[in-house]
């Protein structure tokens, strides 16, 4: 056998390591826990309706500022079980920054060679602004982190690693964060191992579905064909009914689905993969996909998309993930 490099060591324990986290967090998006999470979804979709009703009449309205918010608080209250308060939101206003910064300052150090020696990084101007970056971006994760142990602490709740849902049926929703603070409790994983868990889940779980769905309102509008076929739909679901949309209409929702991944083949939320695989893989992000469904249903239904900003004009900045460089325009009308 030819003795393993130091590479490939390493590979080895980031592969263990993935595969114990995941293992500890996948139950946390069992269906029967996303049929829990839908709720959530459905209460931030009808206030995101409410932000839109109040754009409507305006001559263009900045689509990214709205979903953002909107997917970043889906994400708070489900898989981090906390809803955003005020001081809450004044952070995530350096979140949402901070993020900007990171995925400028990662696209920057790539074309830069000299910049990948860490120490010259760490001294240049670019690499001082990603560690003021990374700091905000560790201040919201971490005050979430605390109120969630403090709110199971002052409520004495008790959390089940197992995920048993019988016991988070009496509060109704289950949090990621809580699978992780129990685990912290049996020795299972550390500090920064939940801070860099919540990290990943905020950030993937929130801008990429904001700029999924940004892209593809924007390109919705362009295509009135499109636009109204997803409407007879809705309609074919929900009749005249303003109702809120159950599990299984979601599952009706066959056009409006090919519509998404089309949108998403057209405007892939993340344009490169930086691994490679060794065996086949189905992939099913149940999560996002319910999220993007429930958004675009309940807005196609009570307003019409008009286009202010044309799909040739988009140019496209890629940092972590594909950004529009300039404002994503439309204009929202009501449904009569």
């Amino acid at each position: 056998m030819n003795e393993l490099t130091h590479f490939e060591i390493f590979l080895y324990c980031l592969g263990n390591k993935w595969h114990q986290r995941r293992k500890m967090l996948t139950r946390t998006f069992h269906f029967n826990i996303l049929k829990k999470y839908s709720r959530t979804m459905i209460e931030q979709a009808e206030e995101l309706l409410v932000k839109i009703q109040a754009e409507v009449g305006n001559n263009q309205t900045d689509v990214l500022p709205l979903i953002t918010k909107t997917t970043l608080n889906v994400m708070c209250e489900t898989a981090m079980g906390t809803s955003m308060n005020k001081d809450q939101q004044i952070i995530s206003d350096k979140y949402f920054q901070a993020i900007h910064r990171i995925g400028q300052s990662v696209g920057q150090r790539l074309v830069r060679v000299w910049l990948y020696i860490d120490a010259i990084f760490a001294c240049s101007k670019i690499g001082k602004i990603q560690k003021k970056a990374i700091k905000d971006l560790h201040e919201f994760t971490m005050k979430i982190i605390q109120e969630r142990k403090d709110y199971l602490t002052n409520n004495n709740v008790i959390t089940n690693a197992d995920g048993d849902d019988e016991v988070y049926g009496k509060t109704g929703r289950l949090a990621m964060l809580d699978l992780l603070l129990e685990n912290e409790k049996q020795g299972m994983i550390d500090v920064e191992g939940i801070r860099a868990e919540v990290d990943t889940f905020m950030f993937e779980g929130h801008d990429t579905t904001a700029m999924a769905l940004s892209f593809m309102i924007t390109r919705i509008a362009n295509e009135p064909e499109i636009q109204n076929s997803i409407y007879e739909e809705m309609l074919s679901i929900f009749g005249e009914s303003q109702r809120r949309p159950t599990l299984e209409d979601l599952t009706k929702m066959k056009y409006l689905e090919c519509c998404i991944k089309e949108s998403l083949r057209l405007y892939p939320s993340v344009p490169f993969i930086s691994r490679y695989i060794t065996e086949e893989v189905e992939l099913s992000q149940k999560f996002a996909m319910m999220e993007m469904k429930t958004m675009m249903s309940s807005l196609l239904r009570r307003f019409r998309v008009e286009p202010v900003t044309k799909p040739d004009d988009i140019t496209f900045t890629c940092d972590l993930v594909l950004r529009a460089t300039h404002p994503l325009f439309v204009r929202f009308l009501q449904r009569k």
